[in-house]
């Protein structure tokens, strides 16, 4: 077997394709009235041109749609894990990592050491008139969605969440500090106290 890139005689459909080339050419060259008889190779050379342009043009097409459909299938996965996430069906070990460094823990990985030690905040059901938790920097409509499905529904329950309750939160969402780095208690009692 050879290691050289070009074959040793051309392939049957490159020389099929040349001799419809050819043939082209003479149809083209005959067609065009005698004045142009010198230019007729000038233009041939034109058509091929706009044919090779025409086939590179289309292979860049192709792949800035490869390039596209895989920012659409990386979207709908991710949407898919948070909608997972809003739903409670994700465990921890799949869900979303930390914005701030792109990197997961590992599944296995032992949560930070706390005196409190996690716990679940206690949900509270549905009141008539919930709060806006995304007047909360840092929460957004689906993180608002998710915090729902937990039962938190109010600034004073998040202004009142105790430290084993962040440290839940945080693992539960896969934050790792998010909670305190974006001060969720602190915009959360001053929304209570200009609501009360």
């Amino acid at each position: 077997m050879s290691t050289d890139p070009v074959p040793p005689r051309p392939l049957p459909e490159t020389m099929m394709m040349d001799a419809k080339f050819q043939q082209l050419g003479r149809d083209f060259s005959a067609a065009l009235p005698l004045p142009f008889g010198a230019d007729a190779e000038a233009v041939k050379r034109n058509i091929a041109t706009s044919a090779a342009m025409a086939a590179l043009g289309a292979g860049m097409a192709g792949h800035a749609f490869g390039v596209w459909l895989s920012a659409v299938s990386t979207s709908m996965d991710v949407a898919q894990r948070l909608s997972g996430l809003a739903t409670g069906h994700l465990s921890p070990e799949v869900q979303a990592p930390d914005a701030a460094d792109g990197v997961a823990e590992p599944a296995g990985a032992e949560p930070v050491a706390n005196a409190a030690g996690p716990t679940a905040p206690l949900g509270i059901e549905r009141p008539d008139a919930p709060d806006d938790l995304k007047a909360i920097g840092g929460i957004g409509p689906k993180l608002e969605r998710v915090l729902n499905g937990l039962g938190i529904w109010t600034y004073a329950q998040i202004a009142g969440l105790g430290e084993g309750e962040v440290l839940w939160l945080d693992e539960h969402l896969g934050f790792r500090g998010r909670i305190a780095r974006d001060e969720w208690l602190k915009q959360a009692a001053v929304l209570a106290g200009a609501k009360a």
